[in-house]
């Protein structure tokens, strides 16, 4: 498995390269999420943290899946080119939208 951060836009997947350093980040809980996360860990014999990275690239997978079903019913996308811009716009400007999908 490589280093980065990988996106998957139908055909083309994407792989975006960040340090290997893990950066640590807080997420506020609600008493029930803390708890069903404080089951998990006993259940699975897992610490938090691979928990919710676990959870997350699987909610990533879930997503893309969905994204490529769409795509196949409704071939609207945005190509590798407009992607490209989009990403080179977000470095100056943070608010950049997305561009929209065409057929």
């Amino acid at each position: 498995m490589g280093t980065g951060v990988e996106f998957f836009f139908a055909p083309y997947s994407y792989t975006m390269p960040i340090a290997n350093k893990s950066k640590s980040t807080s997420v506020k809980l609600d008493q029930a999420l803390s708890d069903k996360l404080t089951s998990l860990t006993l259940l699975k014999r897992r610490d938090p943290n691979c928990i919710m990275r676990e959870a997350i690239r699987e909610t990533a997978i879930s997503d893309a899946k969905k994204a490529w079903e769409s795509y196949k019913q409704t071939s609207s996308h945005i190509t590798l080119n407009e992607f490209d811009a989009w990403v080179d716009r977000l470095a100056t400007d943070n608010t950049a939208s997305i561009p929209e999908c065409h057929k």
